[in-house]
């Protein structure tokens, strides 16, 4: 490939397994990506990222019956499938002769996927085969007849690579698995790929009973056997939502054993440019303009939603004006209710009236129409200037995108339903209203979309379901200004949330992936907001807890040790280090000069907390509470990466001096503590607010009491390190299998 070299793997990396090649067939896809998409470095990183997969595939020149199975995460709309198209021809450099694509459950995605592999055999000159059973499972038994011969080659004859295009049917992938079955001599030499796309969707096992292969759900089952009939391969699960994936039982077959991340390039936007404090993406949807299929006959367009509606007509002017910056030949508005075809077609029904409204208008008064429509597109004209200029995106006058264009859009525009009913899609016809549920979700391309239109809850909250409706990332930086959603409130706070934490959960398995560590050793960290959930619960043989805590987010040890030594340093350490630094506690409209010596407190703000971790990570919670504490300083590890301040209070105290703390001593308290009787509580009065409110209020800071008290019946006091968390739930494995 020229101006590129072969990837090297650090010797550290425990995850590649062997050393492939870049061969022919990679070197003409890499060179054949448009300049324009992948310039110079994104294809180095497409290489590399590629290789480094391909290496942790089992070892195709290895004997005998071997495989694996690991997880590639890319951001949703990234590339993954530019990825693992690589992946394909790479495999062929290097011996893999048969690939399996389970491609999706519908069929606008399963098409797709096996248009992407037509559209490359069409133009590389080097042969392989893309087969698919267009009638039913049945034709798998004759095209892997005819095929699977030719895999091998003979005399003169090379081998041609086969690759199978299947839907993720139980019926399906059972006929591939008989046709196999029938033919292990052939197979036992070959060497296979199995490509699952969105790998979280319909392949693990939702049954409640997960040690019962008899109880396993049918796709999950057709997987493993498929699987059994394949000595030498390695299945490769791709996704953008990893956590029902990683959440699986360990020791399930369909656990991964290696990870790898693929990056996106720099024209990629995703949940951080759009959904930050300050973005500009999103509008509100008020709750009385959502409606539910119940009541969806009685839904006449939304003032919302004719917001939406010209914010996309001049997305889509301004596409036609200046076509370089969108890189596409779509523009497409997609309207996102919910998954029932009664709510698609009334829509459907009513977007239509409207838009025959204005074209008979057009077509009676082109310029009356005009005259009559200008305030109302003026004024999402004026939100598009704005956030254009915020967002460095071009924008012409609105006279040239309304006068010029809008009217020839709205003539020309195509409204179509996207579901079970019907999901085929014209794209040779520039500007669609797609209206449609779970089929415009979880890895299908919206060509060109710009607006969308998502009129309903968050649903159960799940953030993997959540994230894949998400089909507005995608590389779009140079027209970010005109990319924009309408959604209800719980529903953009929920992708707001996952935006703040998703970065942990890419960088976890990043780090994984580059260090070559073994996923399956990893323990498992979570970090969402309440009322999130990762995924589904009927996948997850992991339990998750976030049990380290106490009510309202407290961390301390419920069985504190007497008389500690090391713990008295500690504190004593840190009350010198910051001596002079320490002020009387401030709570806005209270005296705290006032309160007693026992309920009286000192501060210091703004501390680094990485600096803090290092001097309390010696901290010795008593045996009780060893599992609880490792947890916090794994939490307060993240917390650390993430930039969070740490906040000091040293409670009961007037002076910055462990040995002179007020004597507290709570003679009838039995262990274990609880938030009751750990913390003083607040006065009649009002003037003392009580010990657990006193936290800081600054955002992204953690506050650490440092407690003295004598308990129960002990003569020694015990030096309590209590910690106050954000509001996040941090979600922990509760097992390592």
């Amino acid at each position: 490939m020229p101006g590129f070299v072969t990837p090297t793997i650090p010797s550290t990396d425990k995850t590649s397994i062997w050393v492939p090649k870049i061969g022919k067939r990679s070197r003409f896809l890499l060179n054949s990506l448009s300049s324009q998409e992948f310039p110079k470095k994104a294809k180095e990183n497409l290489t590399e990222e590629t290789y480094r997969i391909l290496s942790s595939c089992h070892d195709p020149k290895k004997e005998g019956e071997n495989s694996s199975i690991g997880l590639v995460v890319g951001r949703i709309q990234s590339g993954k499938t530019t990825s693992f198209k690589t992946l394909t021809m790479m495999g062929m450099d290097n011996g893999f002769n048969l690939f399996i694509l389970l491609a999706g459950r519908t069929n606008n995605l399963i098409d797709q996927n096996k248009r992407e592999f037509v559209e490359l055999k069409k133009s590389l000159p080097y042969e392989f085969i893309v087969s698919g059973a267009n009638k039913g499972p049945k034709d798998w038994e004759k095209i892997i007849d005819s095929n699977l011969r030719r895999i091998k080659g003979l005399g003169s004859l090379k081998g041609v690579p086969l690759i199978l295009v299947t839907n993720k049917h139980a019926g399906h992938i059972k006929a591939i698995t008989k046709a196999l079955n029938k033919r292990k001599s052939t197979i036992a030499s070959i060497n296979s790929l199995i490509i699952d796309d969105e790998a979280d969707n319909a392949s693990l096992n939702t049954s409640k009973y997960k040690d019962d292969d008899y109880s396993a759900t049918a796709i999950y089952k057709s997987i493993k056997g498929l699987r059994g009939s394949l000595p030498k391969h390695t299945v490769v699960q791709y996704t953008a939502t990893p956590q029902a994936l990683l959440l699986i039982s360990k020791q399930d077959q369909y656990s991964p054993q290696w990870a790898r991340v693929i990056t996106p390039g720099e024209n990629y936007i995703g949940a951080k440019d759009l959904f930050s404090d300050n973005t500009t993406f999103y509008q509100e949807v008020p709750s009385d303009e959502v409606s539910s299929s119940r009541d969806i006959h009685q839904l006449s367009l939304p003032s919302s939603f004719k917001s939406a509606f010209h914010s996309y007509l001049l997305a889509s002017a301004q596409r036609l004006h200046t076509p370089k910056y969108f890189h596409r030949s779509n523009s497409s508005f997609m309207v996102h209710p919910d998954v029932f075809n009664v709510t698609h077609e009334h829509w459907e029904e009513i977007i239509t009236e409207e838009v025959e409204i204005w074209r008979s208008q057009i077509e009676d008064n082109h310029e009356q129409f005009l005259k009559e429509n200008k305030s109302d597109f003026l004024i999402e004209y004026k939100k598009l200037q704005a956030a254009c200029k915020k967002n460095n995106t071009i924008i012409s006058s609105f006279e040239t995108l309304y006068n010029l264009y809008v009217p020839g859009i709205i003539n020309e525009l195509n409204i179509i339903q996207v579901n079970k009913n019907n999901n085929f899609i014209d794209w040779d016809i520039p500007h669609n209203i797609l209206i449609g549920g779970y089929m415009l979700d979880r890895g299908y391309v919206v060509k060109g979309l710009v607006t969308t239109y998502m009129p309903r809850g968050k649903g159960g909250g799940m953030i993997d379901s959540l994230q894949q409706r998400g089909r507005f990332y995608g590389y779009k930086r140079s027209h970010l200004g005109f990319i924009k959603t309408w959604m209800t409130k719980p529903t953009a706070d929920a992708y707001k949330s996952y935006a703040k934490h998703e970065n942990h959960l890419y960088k976890t398995l990043n780090e994984l992936s580059i260090q070559g560590e073994p996923l399956r050793e990893w323990e498992r960290i979570m970090l969402l907001d309440k009322g999130l959930k990762p995924c589904r619960k009927n996948v997850m043989g992991i339990g998750l807890r976030n049990s380290y805590t106490w009510g309202g987010g407290w961390y301390y040890p419920a069985y504190p040790v007497k008389d500690s030594k090391t713990n008295k340093a500690i504190f004593k350490s840190l009350i010198n280090f910051y001596k002079d630094q320490f002020k009387p506690f401030y709570l806005e409209g209270v005296d705290s000069s006032l309160w007693k010596d026992a309920s009286s407190a000192l501060e210091i703000k703004g501390i680094k907390l990485a600096s803090l971790i290092d001097s309390i990570r010696y901290y010795d919670p008593g045996e009780y509470d060893e599992g609880k504490f490792a947890t916090a300083k794994q939490i307060l590890g993240i917390l650390a990466d993430r930039n969070f301040k740490a906040t000091i209070v040293l409670t009961g105290t007037k002076q910055p001096d462990i040995d002179n703390y007020t004597v507290r001593t709570r003679p009838t308290l039995k262990l274990p503590l609880t938030g009751r009787n750990m913390f003083q509580g607040r006065t009649e009065a009002g003037s003392f607010p009580g010990e657990a409110n006193l936290i800081s209020k600054e955002e992204n800071t953690v506050t650490f009491h440092f407690t003295k008290l004598i308990l129960g019946n002990d003569s020694k006091p015990s030096f309590i390190l209590a910690i106050k968390f954000p509001k996040e739930n941090y979600l922990v494995e509760t097992e390592t299998v």
